[in-house]
């Protein structure tokens, strides 16, 4: 290339529409080398080809108009959006695995089985909390540990789950939250445990919808397995394929959670 290049070739080139170059050179943070009197057409420079591909890169990791500015012109803050567009990307990549994993479950399950089904649960690694109160504070405790998680840079191997304890009641429930991680996690903050999981077979059902509406399920659960003559000693689970934590505002109908009973033995 030698010379000025006319601004078709300059969007061709870098991938920036006409409406974004005006943008940015109103921002300026890509101005012309030239603008033509009588007609108004931009030229640039050649130096400004490599600006503007890496503009259209940042485009591509969703850096608003601002922030680029900051980037493009090497402001001090330049570090600190990098790490919390980071952290955005790593929470969006956990939204979409939660929904490819519902697009799988939907795929291979019938909706709204109401049949009792058993799954033998491999040992695996879990990230941990445990702790006592309401259905709000278990909440809390899975917010704190996914976002402690994936803080150092951690992404979870499997679906998110609660265990509760024989001692939970309707008034407080004893429960400890946790997450699959992947076997070389083995220095967690202060709080959290890691530690081995695994139970020989897990007898649930499949509720679809609402976490509000889990205690009909389990009512359902409990009156089927009754009827097998199986005998419940307390001890609940719940595995969330698509968790609470992880849809914004009240849309809760995508809701994918494995209720039952884990036995040990």
């Amino acid at each position: 290339m030698n010379g000025e290049i006319k601004q078709k070739e300059f969007c061709r080139l870098t991938g920036l529409t006409r409406k974004a170059l005006l943008i940015y050179e109103e921002k300026g943070v890509l101005i012309p080398s030239r603008i033509d009197d009588s007609t108004g057409y931009r030229f640039y420079s050649e130096h400004e080809v490599d600006r503007g591909i890496r503009i259209a890169h940042l485009r591509t990791m969703e850096f608003n108009v601002a922030d680029i500015a900051m980037i493009i012109n090497r402001q001090p803050e330049t570090a600190s959006l990098f790490v919390v567009k980071e952290k955005e990307l790593i929470r969006q990549r956990h939204i979409i695995d939660q929904s490819l994993r519902s697009m799988d479950l939907h795929r291979t399950t019938t909706m709204f089985n109401a049949d009792i089904q058993e799954s033998k649960l491999s040992l695996y690694q879990v990230a941990t909390i445990e702790g006592r109160g309401t259905i709000r504070d278990l909440t809390v405790h899975l917010k704190l540990l996914l976002r402690h998680v994936h803080q150092y840079g951690v992404t979870e191997s499997g679906p998110t789950g609660t265990y509760f304890f024989a001692d939970s009641t309707l008034e407080e429930m004893h429960f400890k939250v946790f997450v699959p991680v992947p076997g070389e996690w083995l220095t967690p903050p202060n709080g959290f445990l890691v530690e081995s999981f695994g139970i020989p077979k897990f007898t649930f059902l499949r509720h679809y919808g609402s976490y509000e509406l889990i205690p009909s399920t389990y009512a359902l659960l409990l009156k089927l397995l009754a009827n097998r003559g199986d005998i419940v000693t307390g001890e609940l689970m719940e595995i969330y394929h698509i968790s609470p934590t992880s849809l914004s505002g009240s849309d809760t109908t995508m809701l994918i959670t494995d209720i039952g009973v884990p036995q040990w033995h």
